[in-house]
């Protein structure tokens, strides 16, 4: 996969996941989906098919929803084509309120791969997990009586 095609698949999925829509977003994925979530500890997850990520992404969107995230902007976009089919992207998304306020920032890596569909996520490496749970229990706590 060409660099040009990995970047304009990118902003397709970053425009698809400012919709908060989990059945578009989840629609951007491939199956089954390797999922890497680094806390502290690695976590491995295989997602078999969509209706289990679409469930995870609603957690996520809905997470988003108590935050006031409306806009995440991408940063430090590094694209690795690695054959004729596949490409690396890392990045840093900024997650950011509706006045511009940060809300919190995460680095992540997808592995995309061409399908009859287009590009797809077939692998994501993330740090988000305990930023997010930090930040909704921050919420939580300044909505407590």
């Amino acid at each position: 996969m060409d660099q040009q095609t990995a970047v304009q698949f990118l902003e397709e999925y970053h425009t698809t996941f400012s919709s908060l829509d989990p059945v578009a977003i989840t629609a951007l994925f491939a199956f089954p989906c390797q999922v890497v979530g680094d806390t502290g500890t690695v976590a491995l997850t295989s997602v078999p098919g969509p209706e289990v990520w679409a469930a995870a992404i609603e957690r996520i969107v809905g997470a988003y929803r108590v935050l006031g995230v409306t806009t995440a902007t991408p940063e430090g976009v590094q694209v690795v084509p690695v054959t004729a089919g596949t490409a690396l992207v890392a990045l840093t998304w900024h997650l950011e309120d509706a006045e511009g306020r940060p809300v919190y920032s995460f680095a992540a890596c997808y592995t995309l791969v061409d399908t009859d569909a287009g590009p797809r996520i077939a692998a994501v490496v993330h740090d988000e997990t305990p930023r997010l749970q930090q930040a909704v229990a921050a919420v939580t706590q300044r909505h407590k009586p």
